[in-house]
């Protein structure tokens, strides 16, 4: 599965290639976009769990490999504590924090049946204006910015 996000994405859910598990994967490297992040390296989360939520949330950007050419805005709790089973069968349970609390949450979501356009920002039943955006429209006033 490391081969399919190579340069591409940072994590993917096995239910996104059509593999019924509760399986992902997840890597940031050291060359992510997101210069805040810390790199993580591969990683395979088999039946994960977020066990806590922190009350701070924080806003971002999203791009998802299940809906190419499109960006989402959403507000995620910014630090959350998660229980998985590893590649060599041992128990995991950590606190994450930031970028890359943001991608096990993306990824479990996937495993619950939730896209990220089910998770973009709204007020009051609607869709913040600009919370979705073309992929050209990020890239053009977003991404260079960020960098």
């Amino acid at each position: 599965m490391f081969r399919l996000i190579d340069g591409v994405g940072v994590g993917l859910a096995a239910n996104q290639i059509g593999i019924d598990s509760r399986l992902a994967v997840i890597e940031i490297p050291p060359n992510s976009k997101n210069k805040k992040s810390k790199p993580v390296p591969p990683t395979v989360l088999i039946n994960p769990r977020i066990l806590k939520y922190s009350k701070d949330k924080v806003g971002g950007w999203e791009g998802c490999l299940s809906c190419s050419g499109v960006r989402f805005w959403i507000e995620r709790p910014k630090d959350i504590e998660v229980s998985y089973v590893g590649k060599d069968r041992e128990h995991v349970r950590k606190i994450v924090k930031g970028w890359e609390a943001r991608v096990f949450q993306h990824e479990i979501d996937h495993l619950n049946g939730i896209v990220c356009g089910e998770r973009v920002a709204c007020r009051n039943g609607q869709v913040v204006k600009g919370a979705v955006v073309s992929e050209a429209w990020y890239q053009k006033h977003v991404s260079k910015k960020s960098k």
